[in-house]
């Protein structure tokens, strides 16, 4: 692993960049929502959860992205919260219940109900 990060010296996984951090409380000033939720659409709820949520300059040009709440979760659970928010907590938990539901939804059914 290259360390620094250097842009474009080859591919660079959130997992790789998790494991040299050992204060996670530090995290969520950096990587938590932009955003409070009543601002945000569902699009942008889904997209912070499961892709990672882009970061603009202030000209709005993407400079970056902040890693998948959903993988940052799974690795350090709530530790990385410095004080986890319960509305963020319930909203994350339904989204990941309703990833399993839209995909139940979108099943097709063939003519004559097989």
């Amino acid at each position: 692993m290259c360390w620094p990060p250097i842009l474009g010296e080859g591919s660079l996984q959130w997992p790789v960049v998790f494991s040299v951090i050992h204060q996670p409380a530090l995290l969520w000033d950096c990587w938590k929502p932009s955003k409070t939720l009543d601002q945000m659409t569902i699009r942008e709820v889904w997209e912070c959860y499961n892709d990672g949520e882009p970061v603009f300059d202030v000209n709005g040009n993407q400079t970056g992205i902040k890693p998948p709440l959903r993988l940052v979760e799974q690795h350090w659970k709530a530790e990385w919260r410095g004080g986890p928010t319960v509305e963020l907590i319930i909203v994350f938990s339904i989204l990941s219940h309703a990833k399993h539901l839209l995909h139940a939804s979108h099943r097709t059914v063939k003519p004559g109900g097989g």
